[in-house]
């Protein structure tokens, strides 16, 4: 393959599948950077909300509290300005934030 010839991006949707597969076999380094993928891939505010949900979510898991807060505090944030507070979409973040800094003070 030349220089010129570079891979098709992937879909949004088989980057959310690749990350749910990486953090299912415990590979939370390589889940991160394909959940980065995702956030840049995302092309509305649904895709947007849970990918970032997501990406907090593995680097709490990989035990950066810090910059897991900061991703799911984004993804609730954008999850209310685009879809509502009453929406399910934000309820989930609120709660994965709220268990998050729950077992954070524990």
């Amino acid at each position: 393959m030349g220089l010129w010839q570079q891979t098709p991006a992937k879909s949004w949707d088989a980057l959310d599948a690749e990350t749910e597969r990486l953090s299912d076999r415990g590979d939370l380094k390589q889940a991160i950077q394909v959940a980065k993928l995702a956030v840049a891939a995302a092309s509305n505010p649904k895709q947007s909300g849970r990918s970032l949900d997501h990406l907090g979510f593995l680097y709490y898991s990989a035990g950066d509290l810090k910059q897991g807060e900061t991703y799911l505090q984004q993804g609730l944030e954008l999850r209310k300005k685009e879809l509502g507070s009453d929406s399910a979409d934000y309820a989930e973040s609120a709660a994965d934030l709220a268990l998050r800094s729950e077992e954070h003070t524990s």
